[in-house]
């Protein structure tokens, strides 16, 4: 992740990788995170019938969105962010709700702690060249970090055998909790 300081809080973002995308989120779980971006909004009105109708109107804004949820996309090109709009150039909107995506390539502003966030994209930069590893098999299955060593971080027992069997959710379904789990595993340790 390419960053420029702007001032004490305030940092300017681009994402470059997957590995950007997975430390972003995961720096969102962890910690308070106000992004600053640029948007284009349509407004709505209700017409005599109670149905919502858009304007033909894309205005563009800049928007501070305190983020409170962040969701990882299933292959890691891209995060989903949920918040609040604290401040916005168009006044109308603020306080609402509002997503946004962020995708490889995304460039966008930050306002959090320094020493925490820096912290964060110093792991990013060591960790760059490593594996994580997940390994399953009928009852037991491991999560080991593999750089110069292979550093075990986590094991799992199953009582009913192949935990995706016995649910019938398929391995996708079941494996995905359980990868999101040994990942923040991995940035503790």
């Amino acid at each position: 992740m390419r960053i420029q300081k702007i001032e004490n809080t305030l940092f300017s973002c681009v994402v470059d990788n997957r590995f950007d995308i997975l430390m972003l989120y995961l720096y969102i779980l962890d910690q308070e995170l106000v992004m600053i971006t640029d948007i284009f909004w349509q407004d709505k009105t209700t017409d005599t019938k109670s149905q919502s109708i858009r304007s033909k109107e894309r205005k563009k804004i800049r928007v501070e969105l305190i983020i409170k949820k962040a969701y990882l996309e299933d292959d890691i090109e891209g995060l989903r962010v949920n918040g609040k709009i604290e401040d916005a150039s168009f006044e109308e909107i603020k306080g609402r709700h509002l997503g946004i995506d962020i995708s490889i390539g995304k460039k966008f502003l930050v306002k959090t702690n320094m020493e925490r966030f820096q912290e964060y994209i110093s792991k990013s930069d060591d960790r760059k060249n490593s594996v994580i590893v997940l390994a399953i098999d009928d009852r037991e299955g491991c999560v080991s970090f593999v750089m110069e060593r292979c550093h075990p971080i986590m094991e799992m027992h199953y009582s009913e055998g192949k935990l995706y069997e016995s649910k019938n959710l398929g391995i996708e379904k079941t494996l995905k909790p359980l990868f999101n789990t040994a990942i923040n595993e991995v940035i503790k340790n």
